[in-house]
């Protein structure tokens, strides 16, 4: 009876592994094919009809400055179409892979105001379906000029725009996806509290070439936290008081206070 069980249990892992190779060998071909002559810089065109981008911004930890730039952890994503990844999933049986950043040809689609920082995750890959639609949702540190914000108080809501699109592609070439949304996450450590946010597509010409680019104007309304007491009672700043003090303080009593406030 041991001798049996012992048999069945090489059987399962023999089989287990021959099915786990089988998977890998079937990937690494479907990579090879799509691959062997792709140009990561070189967009998907077709000339009857724009790349198509569907373009999403979730804040998750930030802060505005005195000096008027937002700057901490947002996550951006992609999505669009690359009619040269595509494959029958029939006969790969593989509905999706995926690939390393730099491997596929993908939009520059940048903040549009000076002095921007932008610090890209390296870890987080992209995801290609079988129809060719490509997915890229990294991780990202951004600084960069809010617009439209008012400090002359800065304890009362405040509006934030920020303006984002190709920095070389115009419109007959790239357009925005009217689908493009934001994402709503409000991290309860951020120092500033995020109300509202919306994404409005325009369109501009720029460069003084007479070419019209498609833009996303991602529209936000912000207000700064109060830290707030187990018994609810409120710390409440005076308006002497810098925006930049006031967040330095604002960080370390919620360090000190382990959450708590």
């Amino acid at each position: 009876m041991d001798q049996m069980l012992h048999l069945v249990t090489l059987f399962l892992l023999f089989w287990t592994s021959h099915i786990q190779c089988s998977r890998l060998s079937i990937h690494q071909s479907l990579r090879d094919e799509l691959f062997s002559d792709y140009n990561p810089l070189s967009a998907p065109l077709d000339p009857s009809k724009p790349i198509l981008i569907q373009f999403h911004i979730t804040p998750k930890y930030f802060d505005v400055r005195d000096d008027g730039f937002i700057e901490g952890e947002f996550w951006y994503s992609w999505v669009w179409r690359d009619s040269r990844l595509t494959w029958n999933e029939t006969v790969a049986s593989v509905p999706r892979i995926r690939v390393d950043r730099d491997m596929i040809w993908r939009p520059d689609i940048v903040p549009l105001s000076g002095d921007v920082k932008e610090e890209f995750d390296d870890r987080i890959s992209a995801l290609v379906d079988n129809d060719g639609q490509v997915t890229w949702s990294p991780k990202v540190f951004l600084r960069a000029r809010c617009s439209g914000a008012n400090f002359k108080d800065p304890w009362k809501e405040f509006r934030c725009t920020l303006k984002f699109g190709s920095w070389s592609l115009p419109r007959d070439i790239i357009d925005f996806y009217e689908g493009s949304a934001s994402g709503m996450y409000n991290d309860p450590d951020s120092p500033v509290d995020l109300k509202a946010m919306t994404l409005n597509k325009d369109y501009e010409e720029r460069h003084q070439n007479g070419k019209i680019y498609s833009v996303l104007r991602v529209d936000m309304i912000l207000q700064r936290r109060r830290l707030t007491s187990l018994h609810s009672i409120v710390f409440r700043p005076k308006e002497s008081i810098p925006i930049s003090t006031w967040s330095s303080i604002y960080k370390l009593i919620n360090t000190l206070s382990f959450g708590l406030l």
